[in-house]
């Protein structure tokens, strides 16, 4: 099976701004129309932490790349 990784300089989870909001949508949008396995990978920050909801881990990969700025 061909995988799609989607990687973001914050995670989408929890949405703050408009930023985080529009890759939210796009990620949505991703998960609702590849039929390929999706690996999202989000780089969490002390400032910016991720929190995905419990549902989240049922549709795609998740694997934050943690990094200390």
């Amino acid at each position: 099976m061909n995988s799609l990784i989607y990687i973001t300089h914050k995670p989408v989870f929890p949405i703050k701004d408009g930023g985080s909001l529009a890759m939210s949508m796009f990620l949505e949008a991703l998960i609702k129309s590849t039929p390929m396995q999706l690996v999202y990978v989000p780089i969490s920050t002390p400032d910016h932490p991720s929190n995905p909801p419990e549902s989240f881990a049922l549709s795609v990969t998740y694997r934050p790349l943690i990094i200390s700025a």
